[in-house]
Order: structure tokens, then C-alpha cells, then sequence
């Protein structure tokens, strides 16, 4: 069957043509086909797409994504009476536009009703004008296509011919899905029309009898499924489809919890010449254009979805027999294709995979969408369609252009009616007429905005040039960005959007010791340094730097603790030309002497305390005590400024070696960062701040620093006083502190402790800030930072004050910088691609010390704009209204089962439940086979795994379910005060929290329940807390159950109800509570022989007594 589709595939179109016209007349091979059946009653069994239907409408209530629109625009001479005996005809002619539905023996049945009469309503629109008619008409038109069927009592079909003057009309023509699809309004048109002209001509219309109706179809197609070779075509697709992700576009907006159907449409057209191209493309390599626009497509969506392997849905007619082909009926199927682009493939080749893949999913085209979605056991998830979010078809869009001449005179022109749905998160719909390729997007707009689907369709038109310009291309090659835009972009990201501003540490520190030379700079244990104080001291400090060291930039370590002589010492080495290093010394006596071997220090300093555990490491020493008194005079001539392009510090980070990296950071860089902090007015003069992030963590600069290089107070504490609350917290109300730097888990530790900080301003940066604790900070503090930054472009390179309904946002770059989304290529990614972040400028470090190979593959120079940039292996992302996102690590992307997962998605939605201070996600390996994911959930009030697991369960979808979440009173924190990821990582785990216990039916309305669970689910033994679907329920399932609780209750329980409590416990106590309707129409009519005023008696009355 392939060679043959594929051959069929390569010919032109005139010799496909004949090909498809010689085949309508051969008779028929293959499996028996379909026959016609009389059925006196017109009752039959629906067919899998119908049943697939039904259970949409009622899960969606009669959403109008599931219709069928139509308009036929009618201009000339029109007989109305002709018109609707021509309508009449065709109506008739297709029993299955009559159909209603209905279960029966918890099967669902349809019921055609032959004796029901056609009338074609005609409706004559009001307007003083023609383009005011026109307005009208439309207006009328989107109302009848947005109104619901009721599948039970019918009728599914809803026609109005509109009189906009004496020869202009308009036939509206909608049907439900369950009934009709986008082959069935070719049919109808064909049909109309030679049946118009015959009662034009007072004849019998000339059609052809139909060989089946949609009844035979539907009861051929159970049959054909319920045999025996299902099981291996359900095979086949079960093993294309393993572990495979759904392909998806990144959201603007949340996605909600129970899926919504409104959208818009964008149409599109592509250049005559590209068409040309991609069907000559698609010819050379035995493809129509529609695999051809497939493989682009996916592309395109991979690459905003980082899914290189995934499953994109397609259409295909579902008329693979020629006795389907005359007929109106819901025959349309959606195949889920599976294309893997993950080898980074070169076009034709993947073009050939995409090829067989179509051709393959056309040979086995018979299993319907939701037949296959029930035998593969999909997990449920209200919040989107099964398998795919993203929809292809072709040849189905209606155009405006051209017509049919109905009769002299009169033309008929099919216009497409939107009726703003979308069935999908994105469905791209192409049809080609003559040379030409047009296209429309449907989007859902709650899920995204306008803009993005005009640049996703902007994208697209880029893709498919770009591939018929060069077809030969490994398809992560192909730009999404015009070559114009491209360029456009980069120059204008190259371009900070305030220049740098060129001044040092030094410069900032002398204005302030000019300015208030009495004001306290620096607090510790009891002592304080005023500006003057410290700046004596330091002056005298550099002398003695100067003196003991030989190099014009000296490494000086500074061993002082945490202690009053810390900040002198480092503004001496400064002053001095030297190099600060700070040590940490509560670290390993090998880890600080690699740091002092690898730097070439010269001198350590130490305070009044004796350090001889680093004495040993580096014998010149310099102590501070050695110094004098800070009130002392002069003790000779200040140094000179050291240049701006020398190194100000050395700051060792973790390496992937397992070797401490060190960064080395010049003079103007660290200068930029804090003129950039202070004229954002993040900390000012007169304000008090804390220093307590470890000294070799580059939060340290911001806080021994900015306070010095604008003014304020900085009280030094001590390491324990960061790690416990309410020595944070006394701290904080002993100094007046009014600002405070903090990362993440500081902030959490000090609010955990109930106190009001009584601050000013709240800076947070190190780490992604959690919504939950982003909105706590707002409502007790009124100026709340978000600061980003590696230590590799000087502390913080982007700020963003959160407002009152901010989510923790990037920010802005500061003066200087710049920032770039990029692709490995560094090419900038459109708005919605994943890329990393690349960042320039003036706070750039130097590079590493001594590791020139690390520094070149970190510190690149773009070939395009000549800029050097640092590659920080943050993921991120540009959303519609520019800002930025955060999406993890480039190294912390996690892969489970084919889906590719950001942890961080999975710790925002437990963030959100009020008991969850903070989460984090992992991956953990059970086995060896055995891979799962893990939640760390840090908790302020008695919550439950199982609690925490049922409210993620609304958000997420279940391949992005945590298999554990584990409750712990506080995480481990790593020397910066962050989370300490292998820490918890290491963690054993306590056996499973069990499951639900088995709880027996308790009350007569539990007990007939699991009787009837007991006998759908095949099951003996159900607790009354058990979810239905992990008990291995499925949709239809579900629909089957309420069915027959509305027969033993009489209560009508509506499916999404049931959907977010699926529990026999949750479900009787909702019988229990519920009205039967008898009663309910009872109670209506007790009601109605009520007054006004006794209604509201009595309604005062029961308010009273509650």
C-alpha cells in the first residue's frame, strides 16, 4: 500500500487525476465493504467518531467548536421556494443529518427520524445600508454558529436563508460534528446545485442513488473493530506512538484547568514561487505537498517546544472507501503522527520519514481518534486534548474567490464562518488552488495572544522559504527570523539600553567619605567605623600592601573573618592596585589553599584574631592589629587610583572539575554594577543593611559594597545568623536594618520566624524567586527587588521592582548591558523559542584564571555584531510582551518516558498550595530502569503528601506528576545559602506513603454505586475513596456510569462534576444532596404559587436562622 500512495504521491497532478478518476470506476477490492440495511425503526449504533462527539458535548456542554459552519454567499435572480425543495432534497437524500442520540443498553444509539419535514426559515436583515446589511448578517450568522445542539432531541442541522436585498441572499448551513464534516459541505454544494436547477426546470433531480447511508458505515466500521484484526492494527499504533510527547507551542498565558474553545483566525497566503518550489521539493522526493508542509510545521513547533520528537495530530478525509466518497456524514478522523527530529536530520530526510509516516497513518486510517485514545489507556486531562495540541490539515479551507454558476444569472460562492472556537491550542489548515497556498491558523485565546499567532504564522512563512531556498539544510539550520529581522535584532540587542556608566568602587567611596565622614559605614560585634575611620584605616592598609608585595597587582588574600577589620582590609588592597580574595574560613584547608596556590596571592591579611590555620598555607602575612589606631593621623602619601581595566577581585566558584573556578572581575565592571544599583536607588544614603552571604559567594559584593559606594551603613554578621530566624530577625530589629539582600531560602527563613521585618526594601536575587514567596515579601514590604545575575558579569546583570500583581519576572538589563536569546548557533530565537541567555557589555568579567580553554567557550565573540558575550546555560524565553522568562538550566532539563521536563513548571504549581513554602523537583533513579520524579516540598502548616499530590493533580498533566512528594521541615543550604540540590538529592526516602486505604461502602447509596463500578471496571473490590481512573476507568467509562446512575437516581450529574471528584464517596454524597427532578419540578411549582413578598419572607427568614 505505501509504494503505491507514494507513487501516487509523485505524479503531476493531471496524471493523478486520471489516476483517482479510472480508480472510482474499477470495482471495489480489499475487505467487504459496507452494505445498505433497512431499519424500520432508525435506530443504529453510532460510530466511534460519533461516540467520540457525543462525549465531547457533553463533557463541553454543546461547546460550538464541534460544529460545522458554513455560509453560501447567493448572488442574482433567487428563487427562495426552489431553493429550500432543493435543500429538502439533499436533506433527505443523507439520513444521517435527521439523527439524534441516545444510550441504550450503554450503548449509544443513533435515532434517524425520516418523518421530521425540512423547512428552510427565511430571514430578511434589517439595515439602512448595504455594508450595514452586511454587518447584520454577519453578526446573525456568528450567533447561529455559536449556538449549542441538543444531541438527544435534535434536530443537528440548523439552516437560514438571509435577505440582505432582492438578489443577495445568504444560506447559513451549520450541523453538529456528530453528523457532518468538512467533505459533507462539498457534497452538500454539488448536490444543491444540480438539485436547484432541476426545480428550476420542474424535474426530478438527476443524482445518484447513494450505495450506503452513514447507519451502514457505522455499523461496518464496529464490526471491522471488533473482529479480529484489531487487536493488530491497535498494535501498530500502540508502538508508533510509545512514550512520545504531544507536540506544543509555550503558552502565553496558564493554561486552565478544565480545556476552553475560544479562539480567533489568522489567514495567510505564500508566495507563488515558494509553492512552486516545496511541490517540486515534495515531487523529487516521491511527497505531495502535504507531508512536504508537515515536516515544516513540525519543525517550526519543535522549535519553540524543545520536543524534537512528538506527535503533531493531522486530518485526513476517513473516506478510504469509494462508497463513503457521495456521502454527508462525520467520516473525518484525526491521525496522531509521530516525527523524530531529535538526529537534527536534513530535510529530505526528514521530509521521507514524515512521508512514510503519513503514508503508513493512511493504511491505517480506520481506527478512529478516540477508539485509539481508549485502547491506549491515555491518562485524563480536562485541561487539553489527548495526544497532540497541535492540528494539520489540508485542502479543507474554504476560500471567497470564484463560485458556482447555480443557474443564469446566479452565482454561489462558499465562505468559511468562523464562529470563535478553536478545538485545539494551534490548528494550521493549508489549501492549495491553482498555484497558489493559502492558509489559516486557529488559535485558542486564552491560551495565546494575537501577536504570537501572527508571529508564529510570520515564522512559518520564513521556514518554508528558507526550505525552498535550500533544501538540503540540517533542519535546526533554518532560520525563523527573516534574514532582514535577524540583523535587526541583533543590532539592536547589541545596543545597551543605558550606556555604561565608567567610574570604579574607589571614586564612589571617596564621594561619601567627602560627604559624611561622621556617619557610621560599618557595624560588627558591638564596633563601628565611621566613613572617615575606614577610610584612614584602609589608607594605611594599602601602604603596608604596597610595601610587602612586588607585582603592580598584587593578590591579597584577606583572612579577617567576619569581623570590624574586613571592609578596611579589602578597601586598602584596592587602594592599593591589588587583587581582593576572599576566603571563607569556615571552608576545607585544601580548598583555601588551592584557592591561594592558584591565584598567585602575595600576602594574606589577617584581623586581631589569629588565623593559623591560614598562616600555614601563606606565611606573608599581614595583620590589621599591626596598624593602629583608625582615629590615628596620616600615616604618608595615598596611593593612586588604580586604572579601571585592572582586576578588583578573584571570586572561586564551584567547577565541573570538581575544582574551584576563580572569576576575575576588573575595576569598571564592578564600578558599572554599582552606580547601576544606586542610580536604580535600590539602597541609598541613610539606609542600614546586613552582610551575611558568604564571602567568596559574589552576593557578598553587593552587600559589603553598594553600601559604601552610596552612602549607607553595612552591620558584617556572621554566618550563623544567616541560617537561624530568630537571630536574623533580632539582628534586623538591633540595627534598624531597613534594607536587605537575601536569596530565596534567607527570605524564607526570616518570614517563617511571623515577625514584620520592618524594611524598606527587599532585594532577592542567587536564585528564582517563587511566586508564593514573591507575593508574601510584597504584602509586608513595600519596595520588593528581583535581581539576575552570574558572578561572571559582576553580581546582578538584570533588576525588575515587582509590583502588587507582578509575577517574579526577569528584569531589565542594568546600564551597559545587554541581553540576547540565542539559538547554539547564536542566532537570536524569535519571541516564545527557547534559547539560552546570553549576556554583554561592560559587566563582563575577565574570564577565569588561569583557564584561557573555559574562558574561550564561555566568553564568545558573536561573528555577526563582533560583541562578546558570556554564555550563563540559563534557558529562557521571550514572551508576547517582551519580558523575559526563566526556564531552568541548559543541564537540568530532565527527560522521563520521551517527555522532556522543566522541573520548574512542576515547583511553581506545588508552590501555589498556601501550605508550601518553597519546592523543588528532581529526578531520582529507583532502578535501573527506573526513573521518576521527585518533589521536595518545604511546609508551614499540617499538609499530606496525598493532599499536595490531589491539588497538583488540576494543574499538571500526569506525565508531569511527581511519584513522590517528600515533606521536609527545612532543605539543606550550600555556603552561598542556596539550595543544596545534591544535598537533597542524597536523601533516602521513606517508603511510599500508601495508598488510599480500602474504605467499604458505608450507606445504601455508596453500596448500589460500587455495584455499579464493580461491573463497568471489572473490579471486586473499590474503596469509596478511590479514584475512578486509577482504578482504570476512561472517559466513555465515566459517561457509561452517569448514564446509569441517571437511570437508578433520576439525578442528572453532569460529566466535569464528576471529572473533579471521580470517588464513589464524592459521588453519593452528591446523590445524596441532589434534588431527583420530579422533586425539583415539584418544588418549582410550589414556588410559582408564592407572592413576591412571601418569597422574600421566606428568604429573610432562612437567612436569619443561618
Amino acid at each position: 500500500m505505501r509504494e503505491v500512495l507514494a507513487k501516487l504521491a509523485a505524479m503531476s497532478d493531471q496524471e493523478r487525476a486520471a489516476f483517482l478518476a479510472r480508480t472510482r470506476t474499477a470495482p471495489a477490492a480489499g475487505p467487504e465493504g459496507p452494505t445498505a440495511h433497512e431499519r424500520p425503526d432508525g435506530r443504529s449504533v453510532a460510530s466511534y467518531g460519533q461516540e467520540q462527539h457525543w462525549f465531547l458535548d457533553q463533557l463541553w456542554s454543546g461547546d460550538a467548536a464541534y460544529l460545522v459552519p458554513f455560509t453560501l454567499r447567493l448572488r442574482g435572480p433567487l428563487r427562495t421556494d426552489a431553493l429550500a425543495a432543493a435543500m429538502r432534497t439533499v436533506v433527505e437524500r443523507h439520513q444521517v443529518l435527521g439523527a439524534t442520540f441516545d444510550f441504550e443498553d450503554g450503548v449509544l444509539q443513533q435515532l434517524t427520524h425520516q418523518g421530521r419535514k425540512f423547512e428552510l426559515p427565511v430571514e430578511t436583515v434589517d439595515g439602512a445600508t448595504p455594508a450595514g446589511r452586511e454587518q447584520a448578517a454577519l453578526r446573525y450568522a456568528v450567533a447561529q454558529a455559536r449556538a449549542k445542539f441538543d444531541l438527544r432531541t435534535g434536530p443537528l442541522l440548523r439552516t437560514r436563508l438571509l435577505v440582505l436585498g432582492p438578489q443577495d441572499h445568504v444560506l447559513l448551513w451549520i450541523a453538529h460534528h456528530a453528523v457532518a464534516d468538512g467533505w459533507s459541505v462539498g457534497v452538500l454544494i454539488e448536490e444543491l446545485s444540480a438539485a436547484y436547477r432541476a426545480e428550476l426546470a420542474g424535474t426530478a433531480a438527476e443524482l445518484p442513488d447513494l450505495p450506503i447511508q452513514f447507519a451502514d458505515f457505522a455499523e461496518w466500521q464496529r464490526e471491522r473493530l471488533e473482529g479480529p484484526g484489531a487487536a493488530e492494527l491497535i498494535g501498530r499504533w500502540r508502538a508508533r506512538l510509545a512514550g512520545a510527547p504531544a507536540a506544543a507551542v509555550p503558552t502565553d498565558h496558564p493554561r486552565p484547568p478544565v480545556q476552553t474553545f475560544r479562539g480567533e483566525s489568522l489567514d495567510f497566503t505564500l508566495p507563488d514561487s515558494t509553492t512552486a518550489a516545496l511541490t517540486t521539493l515534495g515531487r523529487q522526493y516521491g511527497a505531495t505537498l502535504y507531508p512536504v508542509l508537515l515536516a515544516a510545521l513540525h519543525v517550526l513547533v519543535a522549535r519553540h517546544g524543545g520536543e524534537p520528537d512528538a506527535v503533531t495530530g493531522a486530518v485526513l478525509a476517513g473516506r478510504a472507501r469509494r462508497e463513503t466518497e457521495p456521502l454527508i456524514g462525520p467520516f473525518a478522523n484525526t491521525l496522531p503522527l509521530r516525527i523524530d527530529a531529535s538526529a537534527d536530520p536534513a530535510f529530505p530526510e526528514l521530509l521521507a520519514q514524515v512521508r512514510d509516516t503519513v503514508l503508513d497513518g493512511m493504511t491505517d486510517q480506520e481506527l478512529p481518534f478516540g477508539h485509539l485514545v481508549k485502547e491506549l489507556g491515555v491518562g485524563r486531562d480536562t485541561s487539553r486534548n489527548p495526544l497532540y495540541q497541535v492540528l494539520f490539515s489540508m485542502g479543507s479551507l474554504p476560500r471567497g474567490s470564484g463560485g458556482t454558476q447555480l443557474a443564469p444569472g446566479l452565482t454561489l460562492v462558499p465562505v468559511g464562518l468562523p464562529n470563535g472556537t478553536s478545538r485545539l491550542d494551534l490548528e494550521f489548515t493549508m489549501e492549495q488552488t491553482g498555484e497558489s497556498l493559502a492558509g489559516r491558523l486557529d488559535y485558542n485565546t486564552d491560551l495565546y495572544e494575537r501577536r504570537t499567532a501572527q508571529r508564529l504564522i510570520d515564522q512559518f512563512t520564513v521556514l518554508l522559504g528558507a526550505i525552498a531556498a535550500d533544501p538540503e539544510l540540517p533542519v535546526s539550520r533554518y532560520p525563523l527570523l527573516g534574514e532582514d529581522e535577524e540583523l535587526r535584532t541583533l543590532a539592536a540587542s547589541a545596543r545597551p539600553e543605558r550606556p555604561a556608566i565608567r567610574t570604579g568602587f574607589l571614586d564612589l567611596f571617596a564621594r561619601q567619605v567627602r560627604d559624611r565622614p561622621d556617619a557610621v559605614a560599618v557595624h560588627c560585634d558591638g564596633r563601628r567605623l565611621t566613613y572617615r575611620q575606614l577610610d584612614t584605616l584602609a589608607d594605611r592598609i594599602a601602604r603596608a600592601v604596597l610595601a610587602r608585595t612586588h607585582s603592580p597587582a598584587p593578590v591579597v588574600a584577606v583572612g579577617t573573618g567576619r569581623t570590624i577589620d574586613l571592609l578596611p582590609a579589602i578597601v586598602g588592597i584596592l587602594k592599593a592596585g591589588g587583587v581582593y580574595l576572599p576566603l571563607e574560613l569556615e571552608y576545607p584547608a585544601d580548598r583555601l589553599a588551592y584557592m591561594m596556590a592558584d591565584s598567585g596571592a602575595e600576602l594574606l591579611i589577617t584581623g586581631s584574631e589569629p588565623q593559623p590555620q591560614l598562616t600555614a598555607l601563606l606565611p606573608a602575612v599581614l595583620s590589621v592589629a599591626e596598624l593602629g589606631d583608625p582615629d590615628g593621623g596620616p600615616g604618608g602619601p595615598v596611593p593612586a587610583r588604580p586604572d579601571l581595566d585592572r582586576l578588583a577581585y578573584v571570586m572561586y566558584t564551584s567547577g565541573s572539575t570538581g575544582r574551584p573556578k576563580g572569576v576575575a572581575v576588573q575595576h569598571h565592571a564592578l564600578g558599572n554594577f554599582l552606580a547601576s544599583m544606586a542610580e536604580l536607588r535600590v539602597m541609598r544614603d541613610g539606609d542600614t543593611t546586613l552582610a551575611l552571604a558568604s564571602l567568596p559567594f559574589d552576593g557578598s559584593v553587593i552587600e559589603l559594597f553598594l553600601p559604601l559606594a552610596v552612602g549607607a551603613a553595612v552591620v558584617v554578621g556572621q554566618r550563623a545568623d544567616a541560617r537561624d530566624g530568630a537571630r536574623l530577625r533580632k539582628l534586623l530589629t538591633d540595627h534598624r536594618v531597613t534594607v536587605l539582600h537575601g536569596t530565596p531560602s534567607t527570605w524564607r527563613l526570616l518570614l517563617d520566624t511571623g515577625a514584620d521585618p520592618g524594611l524598606r526594601a527587599a532585594l532577592s536575587g542567587g536564585e528564582a524567586l517563587p511566586p508564593g514567596l514573591a507575593r508574601e515579601l510584597r504584602a509586608r514590604i513595600p519596595e520588593v527587588w528581583n535581581l539576575y545575575g552570574p558572578a561572571e558579569t559582576t553580581v546582578y546583570s538584570l533588576a525588575r521592582r515587582l509590583t502588587a500583581d507582578d509575577t517574579p519576572l526577569i528584569g531589565r538589563p542594568i546600564a551597559g548591558t545587554t541581553v540576547q536569546v540565542l539559538d547554539e548557533r547564536l542566532r537570536p530565537v524569535p519571541p516564545g523559542v527557547l534559547g539560552e541567555l546570553h549576556i554583554g557589555g561592560a559587566g563582563l568579567a575577565q574570564g577565569y584564571l588561569n583557564l584561557p580553554e573555559l574562558t574561550a567557550a564561555r566568553f564568545v565573540t558573536h561573528p555577526v555584531t563582533g560583541e562578546r558575550l558570556y554564555r550563563t546555560g540559563d534557558l529562557f524565553r521571550e514572551r508576547a510582551d517582551g519580558t523575559l522568562t526563566f526556564h531552568g538550566r541548559v543541564d537540568h532539563q530532565v527527560k522521563l518516558r520521551g517527555h522532556r521536563i522543566e522541573p520548574g513548571e512542576i515547583e511553581s504549581v506545588l508552590a501555589r498550595h498556601p501550605a508550601v513554602r518553597e519546592a523543588v523537583v528532581l529526578p531520582k533513579t529507583f532502578a535501573e530502569d527506573d526513573r521518576r520524579l521527585v518533589a521536595y516540598v518545604r511546609c508551614g502548616a499540617d499538609v499530606t503528601e496525598t493532599e499536595l499530590k490531589s491539588a497538583a493533580r488540576g494543574l499538571l498533566p500526569e506525565y508531569l506528576m511527581p511519584s513522590r512528594v517528600v515533606l521536609l521541615p527545612d532543605f539543606p543550604l550550600n555556603g552561598s545559602g542556596k539550595v543544596d540540590r545534591k544535598a537533597l538529592a542524597a536523601l533516602p526516602l521513606t517508603e511510599d506513603e500508601p495508598g488510599e486505604h480500602y474504605e467499604a461502602p458505608a450507606t445504601p447509596t455508596q453500596a448500589q454505586l460500587a455495584t455499579a463500578w464493580h461491573d463497568l471496571l471489572g473490579r471486586s473490590r473499590i474503596g469509596v475513596r478511590e479514584d475512578f481512573f486509577t482504578a482504570g476507568g476512561h472517559s466513555l467509562l465515566a459517561v457509561r456510569l452517569l448514564h446509569r446512575v441517571r437511570d437508578e437516581f433520576g439525578v442528572e450529574v453532569p460529566l466535569d462534576a464528576f471529572f473533579a471528584a471521580p470517588t464513589i464517596a464524592a459521588l453519593a454524597e452528591l446523590l445524596d444532596t441532589a434534588l431527583p427532578p420530579e422533586e425539583l419540578a415539584d418544588l418549582g411549582r410550589q414556588v410559582a404559587e408564592l407572592s413576591d413578598e412571601e418569597v422574600a419572607d421566606l428568604l429573610a427568614e432562612l437567612l436569619n436562622e443561618h
